[in-house]
This record gives structure tokens, C-alpha cells and sequence, in this order.
């Protein structure tokens, strides 16, 4: 028998037997002695180990997508008893997915360069088991929003409000000034300023404003007119906008005293020196109907 057999007597063995005895009345009325001569035939028990890349079909019939050590199988062995079967299977996932965040753009590991967000993109490695590894790319691409500025009057305001600001004077290398965080920067001297702006852990420059008319107290010669440099090292020009036949320049000290006085005739771009020490002075243009007075500071 296999694993166990219960005999005549009642008994159930589970061991091979040749002694047990039992007592029957036979035919003709007399005691018959029946002695057991059993062979136990133990059920085999046995384990299948495999492992395999994402799925595995087992001669249950059944396929796994996952590891796998408690499902059996029965099968008959070569005695003709049941061979217990455990499956011990070891699933390799080959799939995962990349999170990435950049700015602008990212280069991912298949060569291309994203420039928008993507949860699409996939590409196929294979990992250390030996099976495909498919990589599923999950991206997001930040950028700064807006890097435009306008211009009022002699202030220079990012249009971009969701920013940090670093404002930045692109006439010495884009050196940040000290203390200007705000949306908005009023410069004390002409020249020509950016602004950093930082959102989303993104950072991005905007172009380049020129700023031409601090000190400029009064002009009527139109939105071109322009002294530069101011601050300025005693050399510094004028540009009138348009050509006049006759212009008077006039230069004072901060005490009103006239230092200089020149009447040019067919003019539209003036070059002028102060000589005298460092210090504020003013400017007065005039040319027909047409006056601007500057203040200009010489380093």
C-alpha cells in the first residue's frame, strides 16, 4: 500500500508489517490464524526550484507573475504512489520606471534629449538576472516662466511674479548688486541691467534693458535722447534724438556757477569733458523749442 493500510483487524499501518496476526473461524469451524505481510510504499515529496524573467507557466498549468514556494503538484510515482511536487519559483521583474526632474531639458539613457515632460518614453537594458529590463521614464521638465521685463520711467520690473529676482549689471560681467531681491530695480546710474530670476528650482536670465536717463530732469526731445555714460569719468556724450542746426550746451557746478557753454551747429551727437573735480553737475541743452536738463555725477 501507499503511505497506510488498514487491515481485517482494524488497525492502520503506516510501516511496512510481517507479524501482525489475526484470528478468523475458517470452514470447517477451527481457528484461522491470518498473519499481515505488508510493504508501506511512502508517497514521494519533492521540490521544482526555477526561476524565470517576469512569468513562469508551471505543469500545473498555471502561469506566475510573481515568486512563488507553497504551490504543489501531484503526480504518480514510479510505485504507483502519489509524488507530492512543490514549486519554489523566483520571478525577475524586469520592468521599473526612471523619475527624473530637470530644467529646460534632460538627456535620458536612450540618446534622447526631452524638452517637455513625458511618462511614456521606455527603454529595454537587460538587468543582472539575464532578463529585459524595461525602463518606463517618468519626467518632469520645469522651467521659468517668463523672463520678460518692461520699463517705466527709469525702473525695470520683471513681469514674471511667481520668481525669486537677482537684478545684475551686464556692463560688469552680470555682477549681481548686493540687496536688489525685488521685482523691480531703479538704477542710480545709466547702463544696461538684467535680472536672474529663479522659479522651480530653475534659473534663467532675461535679456538686457539699457537705462539711459537717470538724472535726466526735464527733456521735450523725444524718448530717443540719451546721456551716457552717467555716472561718467568727466568724458560723456549726448545723443539729441534727431539733428538740430543750432544747439547751446551749458555745464554748471551744484553751486550754479557755469563752467562750460558751447553753441554747436548741425548736431545731433554732442561729446563733452568736465575737467573739473568729482562731483554733481548739470546739463542744459537747449535747441529751438526743444530744453533738457540732466544732472550728471563724474567719478
Amino acid at each position: 500500500a501507499c503511505d497506510s493500510y488498514t487491515w481485517i483487524d482494524g488497525n492502520t499501518y503506516t510501516a511496512s508489517n510481517n507479524t501482525a496476526t489475526h484470528t478468523l473461524t475458517n470452514a470447517a469451524g477451527c481457528d484461522s490464524v491470518v498473519t499481515l505481510n505488508l510493504t508501506i510504499i511512502n508517497s514521494t515529496m519533492s521540490t521544482d526550484t526555477q526561476t524565470a524573467c517576469d512569468s513562469y507557466t508551471w505543469i500545473d498549468g498555471n502561469t506566475y507573475t510573481a515568486s512563488n514556494n507553497s504551490a504543489t503538484h501531484t503526480l504518480t510515482n514510479a510505485a504507483g504512489c502519489d509524488s507530492v511536487i512543490t514549486l519554489n519559483l523566483t520571478i525577475n521583474n524586469s520592468t521599473s520606471t526612471d523619475t527624473q526632474t530637470a530644467c529646460d531639458s534632460y538627456t535620458w539613457i536612450d540618446g534622447n534629449t526631452y524638452t517637455a515632460s513625458n511618462n511614456s518614453a521606455t527603454h529595454t537594458l537587460t538587468n543582472a538576472a539575464g532578463c529585459d529590463s524595461v525602463i518606463t521614464l517618468n519626467l518632469t521638465i520645469n522651467s521659468v516662466s517668463d523672463i520678460t521685463t518692461s520699463v517705466s520711467g527709469i525702473t525695470i520690473s520683471a513681469n514674471n511674479t511667481n520668481a525669486t529676482y537677482s537684478w545684475l549689471d551686464c556692463d560688469n560681467n552680470y555682477t549681481p548688486f548686493n540687496g536688489e531681491s525685488n521685482s523691480s530695480f531703479t538704477p542710480v546710474a545709466n547702463g544696461n541691467y538684467a535680472v536672474e530670476l529663479t522659479e522651480n528650482s530653475c534659473v534663467d536670465t532675461s535679456a538686457c534693458m539699457a537705462i539711459t536717463t537717470v538724472g535726466l530732469e526735464e527733456n521735450n526731445f523725444g524718448d530717443g535722447f540719451a546721456v551716457y555714460p552717467n555716472p561718467t569719468n568727466g568724458n560723456f556724450s549726448i545723443d539729441l534724438d534727431d539733428a538740430y542746426d543750432d544747439v547751446q550746451v551749458f555745464i554748471t557746478d551744484v553751486s550754479g556757477k557755469v563752467i562750460q557753454s558751447h553753441e554747436i551747429t548741425q548736431t545731433q551727437t554732442l561729446s563733452l569733458t568736465i575737467e573739473n573735480p568729482t562731483g554733481i553737475y548739470f546739463v542744459s541743452i537747449q535747441a529751438g523749442d526743444k530744453m533738457a536738463f540732466i544732472k550728471l555725477i563724474k567719478e
